[in-house]
């Protein structure tokens, strides 16, 4: 039986005027064509406009705060360019992402090391470099502290990753007992480190549990500070939504959607999209996250900072990316199934 399309929910694109200045070139065909395959188009301008903005949202509300761009999100080179003469930070995961990230101009001392289980050729370079590393584990700390040669006038910097309790089954961070012996470690290691704060790596979008996490950092620094260590910044990570469509369009899309939509008869919760639309997307979610209140606090997330004297790093991907280009793909082929049509 042939399966209608007429009425199925769509979700439109929100309009960009460089986006569609560049469909209606008509280049991309020619480009498909001399490529023979899939290629990205750029557009910088969009990615220094979504820096700026984030920037502006810090300068507002008179919070110390640093952007890092999530180097995983796009491997193209131009984003680090952009990083380079902006003077943005850039969040690396591998020697080859900080040796990229070096080759284009960023300074060591604007990289920042993420991920899980780095290997030591990757600590010893960022130690090298003067890079911040946000340590995941207790032996991830112990192998960054053995990179740093006895007497070096380069301490190793760090930031004490914390696993979220609301998600204790997350890959990332270490609980209380095993922060409680980090800091320890660092008191002990001396001036062969600088523990500069403390991290995270919280999954989903939502905006409260991000900052109440983000306060009880907060308290984990001053505590840190009274033992005698720097602690003076905290890094949330990404998790800065993007808005792809509209309201109306969305909400549509998931009251309407069914498994006859989908290969196979598949079906999909709600809670399997990404949030293609968000009521406050990149820079207004980051002015939303610093205007909320954490439990427990009377006042916002950002009067917490400032009172505490705490600089706020994030490491946007998708956020700094917004409308800064898209991938073109060729139809390879087409295969009608039971009334619709798969694409290759």
């Amino acid at each position: 039986m042939a399966v209608s399309t007429t009425d199925w929910p769509t979700l439109p694109a929100l309009p960009d005027p460089a986006t569609a200045a560049v469909l209606g070139s008509g280049l991309l065909e020619e480009l498909s064509y001399a490529f023979s395959g899939p290629f990205h188009f750029l557009l910088p301008d969009a990615f220094d406009a979504n820096l700026r903005a984030l920037r502006a949202a810090f300068d507002e509300t008179g919070v110390d705060g640093t952007v890092y761009f999530a180097k995983k999100a796009n491997k193209a080179a131009l984003w680090i360019e952009r990083c380079a003469l902006t003077g943005a930070g850039v969040d690396v995961a591998s020697a080859g992402e900080l040796r990229e990230a070096l080759g284009h101009g960023v300074r060591g001392e604007d990289l920042v090391v993420t991920g899980p289980a780095k290997d030591p050729g990757l600590l010893g370079l960022a130690v090298r470099h003067g890079a911040l590393v946000a340590v995941d584990a207790l032996d991830e700390l112990d192998a960054l502290v053995a990179t740093v040669p006895s007497g070096a006038r380069r301490p190793a910097r760090l930031l004490l990753r914390c696993l979220p309790p609301d998600q204790p089954h997350s890959r990332f961070g270490m609980n209380e007992a095993e922060l409680a012996a980090a800091t320890d470690r660092c008191l002990r290691a001396g001036d062969a480190v600088r523990m500069e704060g403390f991290s995270f790596h919280l999954s989903g979008y939502a905006i409260q549990p991000r900052a109440d996490l983000a306060a009880h950092l907060v308290g984990l620094c001053l505590k840190a500070r009274v033992q005698g260590l720097e602690a003076g910044r905290i890094s949330i990570g990404g998790g800065l939504p993007v808005s792809y469509t509209d309201a109306d369009s969305w909400h549509t899309f998931l009251s309407e959607q069914n498994s006859g939509h989908y290969h196979a008869g598949k079906s999909f919760g709600s809670g399997d999209f990404y949030p293609y639309f968000a009521p406050a997307a990149g820079a207004d979610a980051l002015r939303a996250l610093l205007a909320a209140r954490p439990e427990g606090h009377d006042g916002s997330f950002a009067g917490l900072l400032k009172e505490a004297g705490v600089a706020l790093l994030t490491e946007p991907g998708r956020a700094l990316l917004d409308r800064a280009g898209a991938t073109v793909f060729r139809v390879q082929g087409v295969k009608e199934r039971d009334g619709y049509r798969l694409l290759t």
